[in-house]
């Protein structure tokens, strides 16, 4: 508690300091709203962070399981820049997810990203060693911040890996985005790791006004299995769609196979923004925010824990609704019904977010 005090006495006087400096130095630009950034010619420093309070009412066969107000996350990131260089370290003070089987696990003092970024090559090829994103799947690496749905689909969830320690290479050269990186697989210390390579490539074209997105990704994470994925999204005024399919393949076993389809619509008729391989969250076109509604149907292999079926083959359609009251603040709720394919089992889920982005 006393270094944590010790740091944000630290951070005020530093930025006390910089806005001394500003009246003297025409080369000091300090901004803040999106988090605080400072820079004094190649010199760059920014904080900032997240939290997200939800409340979740999740059933099982008509029997609840979950009622619930929790921290789904909370965390804080600080990025610096020194010429051709960065590092972004991101924390999380506390965080709630769940199983394959439904089970609640809460988090906090874990490690999101921490790694190290030669940017000397501009857009075309970033440079990053450390721990971050593997990038595979458009709902993946999408923000949790900025996905119009509250929570990723089973889908996303089965097939994706996360974060990891390894080293990525990633660029955008006139509308194609890619990423390629090698990452160690497992948490054993113990032994020897095993690495294994991911890569995605996503190019966006301009058509009629709007925006097309393809993709295609895939990762060797797991012994004798390969996983891939197929990404298609579309922007037009304020409708927009995205649909992903991903399947795994192992060796002397079944494939497995999944997929969602998922369409949204802005009432007050903004555009959701979309950058470098991945959708932005709406901001709002006036002081009375944006409303945005939302549905998402999922089929197949993935994980159903959010509606208390677990990792199994089913089927599921969701409906959400989301209030942008400005650049930082998002308030939203989703109800989803799930069924197994295999069983009789039944899942829903209600789940309703505060937001705050900074």
């Amino acid at each position: 508690m006393r270094s944590m005090k010790k740091t944000a006495l630290f951070i005020a006087i530093a930025c006390a300091a910089g806005f001394a400096q500003a009246d003297e130095k025409d080369d000091l630009i300090i901004k803040v709203g999106g988090g605080l950034m400072a820079q004094e010619k190649e010199i760059k420093f920014q904080t900032g962070g997240r939290l997200q309070w939800d409340y979740n009412l999740a059933k099982k066969n008509g029997e609840t399981d979950e009622s619930d107000i929790h921290v789904r996350r909370a965390r804080i990131y600080v990025k610096s820049t020194v010429g051709d260089w960065s590092l972004k370290s991101q924390f999380n003070i506390d965080q709630a997810s769940e199983t394959d089987d439904g089970a609640r696990e809460d988090s906090g003092g874990t490690v999101e990203d921490l790694y190290i970024t030669y940017e000397g090559f501009g857009k075309p090829a970033k440079i990053s060693v450390g721990h971050q994103r593997v990038e595979f799947s458009l709902e993946d690496y999408t923000s949790s911040n900025d996905n119009t749905f509250l929570e990723r689909s089973a889908v996303t969830e089965a097939y994706s890996v996360g974060r990891l320690a390894g080293i990525q290479v990633k660029g955008d050269i006139d509308g194609l985005h890619y990423g390629v990186g090698l990452f160690e697989d497992g948490e054993d210390k113990t032994e020897a790791s095993e690495m294994f390579l991911a890569a995605r490539v996503a190019y966006a074209a301009d058509i009629d006004g709007g925006l097309v997105h393809v993709g295609l990704g895939s990762h060797n994470q797991g012994e004798d299995t390969l996983t891939a994925g197929l990404e298609l999204a579309g922007v037009f005024g304020p409708l927009h769609a995205q649909a992903e399919y991903m399947q795994r393949s192992i060796d002397d076993a079944d494939d497995l196979a999944g997929s969602y389809v998922q369409v949204g619509y802005v009432l007050t008729g903004e555009t959701r923004p979309y950058k470098a391989g991945k959708f932005k969250r709406i901001k709002p076109a006036s002081s009375k925010g944006a409303y945005e509604v939302v549905v998402r149907a999922t089929q197949g292999d993935g994980n159903y824990s959010d509606t208390e079926l677990g990792a199994t083959e089913a089927s599921e359609i969701g409906i959400g609704l989301n209030y942008y009251a400005n650049n930082n603040v998002r308030l939203g709720m989703s109800y989803s019904v799930a069924e197994g394919d295999a069983t009789s089992d039944e899942g829903q889920e209600f789940r309703a977010r505060a937001q705050f982005v900074f």
